[in-house]
């Protein structure tokens, strides 16, 4: 899916695809696994990012949202 030209945000840890019993979410088809409707809470409190609600539905993304880079940087943790 991604590319070999340029680096995306999973390259620098910023962002993680899942799988739910080893079964990636199908990219674009609508539909979202169970599995990754409940983990979307956990990870929006803790302010990361969920791809289900990009123009291309993408449910299994999920990515480190910019306030939370700015919130680590600020506190020193990058």
């Amino acid at each position: 899916r991604g590319s070999e030209s340029s680096l995306s945000s999973h390259s620098f840890g910023l962002s993680i695809d899942l799988n739910i019993d080893g079964h990636l979410d199908t990219l674009g088809d609508g539909q979202t696994q169970l599995g990754l409707t409940i983990l979307a809470d956990f990870f929006r409190d803790a302010g990361w990012i969920w791809g289900a609600g990009f123009g291309r539905e993408d449910s299994m993304h999920f990515e480190v949202s910019r306030e939370k880079l700015e919130e680590w940087r600020a506190e020193g943790i990058l």
